[in-house]
């Protein structure tokens, strides 16, 4: 649409530099068909980002994981004795998968990518 418009009524307006702009919006409209054709992600890769936060953590060296499963650990520890969390919320977040405690905490995560805890 934004072609139609600039090619009749703008074209008056697109002398010199500014036809560049006719450029970058064919441009554009090339980038979106290709996606539309390929597709919104590669065959056999995460489907959404649920696998995706999974796949990653796969792919992440096991030393790692468990660097940062101990320190999300100490942190819950932490909001527990602070007071800022209950015993149920800290039991619920220890127990959650590695990378997966904002996709099982956040209400308006979990809603969206149906992951509970």
């Amino acid at each position: 649409m934004s072609l139609v418009i600039a090619g009749t009524a703008g074209s008056t307006l697109l002398t010199g530099a500014d036809a560049f702009w006719m450029a970058v919006i064919v441009a554009d409209i090339v980038l979106h068909v290709v996606m539309i054709v390929r597709g919104p992600v590669k065959p056999g890769g995460p489907q959404n980002e649920v696998d995706n936060v999974r796949q990653g953590v796969r792919e992440a060296p096991a030393d790692l994981v468990a660097e940062i499963s101990e320190r999300r650990g100490a942190a819950i520890a932490l909001l527990l004795s602070r007071g800022l969390i209950d015993a149920d919320a800290a039991h619920r977040a220890d127990a959650c998968a590695p990378g997966e405690l904002g996709l099982t905490m956040a209400p308006e995560v979990s809603r969206r990518t149906g992951v509970r805890q």
